[in-house]
Formats: C-alpha cells, structure tokens, sequence
C-alpha cells in the first residue's frame, strides 16, 4: 500500500511539474503514438449571440504501426483535431483548469491558450484553446475561432470539440481502412 501511495504522489507531482511547453509537446507526441487509437467525441458550431448551432460526431483515429516501421501511424477523419504538430507556436499562456469526463471518469485538465505563427503574408491566426490532461496528454477540448468566409468583417465564429472516449492499443477500426 506504502508503494502504491508513492507511486501516487511523484505521478501527481510530475504531472503538475510540467510547463505548459512540455505538456503541450507531449499532446502533440500523443498523436502520433505508433499504437494503434481510436478517440471519440462530439462537436459544434455556434455563431456569438445566435441560437443556431450545428452539433456532430468527431471520431479521429490511426492504425497501429507495423513492427519495424518508424513512421507514424495513418490518421483519418480529423488529424488536425488533436495539437496542430506541423505549426509553429508564436505563444502559450496556460489560463486555467477544468474537469471533463474521459471513458466515464472526470479528468483534471489544464487549459492552455496557443497562438500559433502565421506566414508574414497571411492574418494573423486566433488562438486555440486545448483543455488537455496532464497524466494521458490528451486533448479532451479544443475550441477554435474561424472565419464564416461570407464578409471579412464578419465576426469569427467559435467551434468547440469535446472528446469523451479513448482506446489505444487497438487494431484500425473499419471505416479507417
């Protein structure tokens, strides 16, 4: 039992010890784990002050790596919904905490606000904020700001995405193949 609480306590204490750098680099490596994974959730889509809302499914999942193969796995159906792994980061300001369920059990998370570099001729991007869990390093909520692409002045419209279910150690599932 001594071990057990132990164990406990230096996972919690290098859990909180990471900066939001660390943390957010190791949601990024998360995703591109040779296991293969399947993460399930629910999305949407609602303009500032309006009552319309679109809401949907987002499952994201990869087929595990062959044995010897260093590349990481196939990504289908929302590569981009975990940590953008391919973009530069201009700033990160961790904002806070909150709990979400992950498998059916609350999850502690931080909450950390990413403002990623845009090409010099391109505006300048919103931020995205990932509420990510520090013992699992998965994005459980990510919200963005997006163009609607009717007007320029039109105002961005927030889109949010809750996972809620995770499995690793899987094979693809059909609809990857």
């Amino acid at each position: 039992m001594r071990h057990v609480l132990l164990l406990l306590l230096t996972t919690a204490s290098c859990a909180c010890a990471q900066t939001s750098q660390q943390l957010l680099q190791m949601a990024q490596d998360t995703y591109k784990s040779p296991e293969g994974y399947q993460i399930n959730g629910k999305g949407s889509v609602q303009p500032l002050g309006s009552s319309w809302q679109i809401n949907f499914d987002v499952k994201i999942a990869a087929a595990p790596s062959t044995p010897g193969d260093p590349q990481a796995p196939a990504v289908s159906g929302g590569g981009t919904v975990g940590v953008a792994v391919d973009q530069e980061i201009d700033r990160i300001t961790e904002t806070g905490s909150e709990t979400l369920p992950l498998n059916g059990t609350p999850t502690a998370c931080r909450v950390l606000q990413v403002v990623y570099k845009a090409p010099e001729d391109a505006p300048k991007p919103s931020p995205v904020t990932y509420s990510i869990c520090s013992d699992r390093h998965l994005v459980l909520k990510k919200v963005m700001l997006l163009p609607t692409g009717r007007h320029a002045t039109d105002p961005p419209v927030p889109w949010t995405i809750t996972f809620d279910t995770a499995k690793f150690n899987r094979p693809a599932p059909e609809w990857l193949h």
